[in-house]
């Protein structure tokens, strides 16, 4: 990883929601990212983690035949603080059904609908979702608009 996506993927604030590549970063030693993600892992005191990443994850152990109570591993972990996903995440994947291409976009889309509701940024190595997750602002956001604009 170079240095800048090492900096982008530390400088997301104490508070992020984590992408199911970042905890298999965590998880598997062989990972590319395993030292960055550890090295974050370690400084944070909390991992917002949507359940659709329990799923992501899950479905993840299965296809390559890891572990499977690494899901309980993660679920049990005093860092995460498990999300559940709501109506407002379905409606959020519904309105940017224009921005899914692959199957990947739609676990993807519903772990920024969490961070935007919850007004926090996400931990990905994933870099069109970084990319994404910045031009998604949180409904929470302050406007600066002059007066008279909206």
């Amino acid at each position: 990883m170079s240095r800048q996506s090492a900096k982008r993927a530390t400088d997301l604030g104490l508070q992020a929601a984590a992408d199911t590549n970042f905890l298999v970063a965590v998880m598997v030693e062989d990972d590319k990212n395993h030292k960055e993600a550890l090295r974050i892992w370690e400084t944070r005191d909390e991992a917002v983690v949507p359940t659709v990443v329990i799923f992501e994850l899950a479905y993840f152990l299965v296809k390559f035949n890891l572990a499977f109570e690494l899901i309980s591993k993660v679920v049990t972990d005093p860092k995460v603080h498990l999300v559940e996903n709501n109506l407002d995440d379905i409606l959020f994947l519904a309105r940017s059904s224009s921005e899914l291409r692959r199957y990947d976009d739609v676990g993807d889309q519903i772990l920024l609908s969490v961070a935007r509701r919850m007004g926090i940024g996400i931990k990905t190595f994933d870099r069109a979702l970084a990319k994404r997750s910045a031009k998604t602002p949180s409904p929470n956001a302050v406007r600066n608009n002059p007066p008279g604009k909206p």
